[in-house]
């Protein structure tokens, strides 16, 4: 996660909190969803991402950033996927490259795929400062849209062309629909080393938690908190993603009674290609380089409702020469009996699915 960088103490890991936001299989169905969307809607955008893609997939490139996580610290390395595509291979590396320099304890590019706006007294990402620095995704997004509105190719400093520019916004549309790449919980220390959640804006020195990357999860059994033996980030990442594409084949099944055998990718992405996500529209007043903004605000009430719905015993531990927010998340009875798991996994449903939408929507709007 990112820090604040005037007077309180943050402290950043080398991984951060930008694990695989909804992992691989969660990220291929947004951009699934969205090759669908896109060839239906618009074909001449369609044809247009086809080209500049070299005919990969939006399924297939939205894992790319991800991967070139790998390359970190050797260096860029041939991705299996790209053998047969060497101009993209090189355009990556020449991203790679230009954004490999480390910023609050991460290489650049790791640091673009999330945002930390505070979970507690929920608002909206321009109510603060703390958390979003001008190299978070609410920030690259619209920059990826003015490289796909320039009439060329033009150079810029971060190495992102046209090209790159669709590959980095078909997995940050996954990022940005993912409760935790956009949300953080910060704690404050008291005088009798209690520690407890805080809004980091109101001041003060405060901690974070590395987006749930030093949080422990642990889910109700029985009444009684057991070890999920991941970590609240990871847990999303994965579990949620996981339940989320079952939720999927649940529904498919649900709609096609008929079909004997397990849904493949290719139908699931079709049917909810197919299914329009409720209130995954944004208002038509607004430029489109103002929708990452205002998809990060769409999704903080359900990173707000990610960590209500658990209790944390952290303190503050010196990490990597530093100090920590370190401790466990587990979870509470909730008002309404669902439990995390059951609620994690529909979120994650839903924001795939609208992520898909709006992939295919931004992508119409600004390829020509």
């Amino acid at each position: 996660m990112k820090m604040r960088l005037t007077t309180a103490i943050v402290v950043i890991g080398l991984l951060g909190s930008n694990a695989f936001s909804y992992g691989p299989a969660g990220h291929h169905m947004v951009g699934a969803i969205a090759d669908r969307r896109l060839a239906k809607s618009n074909g001449t955008a369609a044809a247009k991402v086809n080209f500049l893609l070299d005919g990969l997939s939006l399924a297939d490139a939205a894992l790319l950033p991800d991967e070139i996580k790998d390359w970190d610290p050797a260096g860029p390395t041939l991705l299996p996927r790209l053998k047969s595509h060497p101009r993209i291979q090189q355009e990556l590396a020449d991203f790679w490259t230009a954004n490999h320099k480390m910023v609050e304890g991460q290489p650049l590019h790791r640091v673009y795929h999330f945002t930390d706006v505070p979970v507690l007294d929920q608002g909206k990402y321009a109510d603060g400062t703390i958390g979003r620095p001008d190299h978070d995704i609410v920030h690259l997004i619209p920059f990826c849209i003015a490289v796909l509105q320039a009439p060329d190719n033009t150079e810029n400093e971060r190495k992102i062309t046209k090209s790159v520019a669709i590959i980095l916004l078909a997995h940050y549309l996954g990022d940005i629909h993912q409760p935790l790449h956009v949300g953080a919980q910060y704690f404050v220390e008291d005088s009798g080393h209690k520690v407890k959640p805080t809004n980091p804006d109101k001041g003060g020195d405060f901690f974070i938690d590395e987006g749930g990357n030093n949080l422990n999860l642990s889910l109700l059994k029985f009444g009684t908190p057991v070890p999920t033996g991941k970590v609240l980030h990871g847990y999303w990442d994965g579990t949620a993603a996981a339940t989320a594409l079952g939720l999927m084949q649940d529904q498919f099944k649900s709609a096609h009674p008929g079909h004997a055998q397990k849904a493949t990718e290719g139908e699931l992405a079709q049917e909810f290609a197919d299914l329009e996500p409720v209130e995954w529209k944004l208002s038509p007043q607004l430029n489109v380089k103002e929708w990452a903004e205002a998809w990060a605000n769409d999704i903080l009430p359900e990173a707000s409702e990610a960590h209500q719905r658990l209790r944390f015993n952290v303190k503050i531990v010196p990490k990597h020469g530093r100090k920590e927010a370190v401790g466990t998340a587990e979870e509470i009875k909730a008002p309404d009996g669902i439990s995390y798991r059951d609620w994690a996994g529909k979120v994650a449903m839903n924001e795939i699915h609208k992520g898909g939408w709006r992939l295919a929507a931004l992508l119409a709007k600004t390829v020509k």
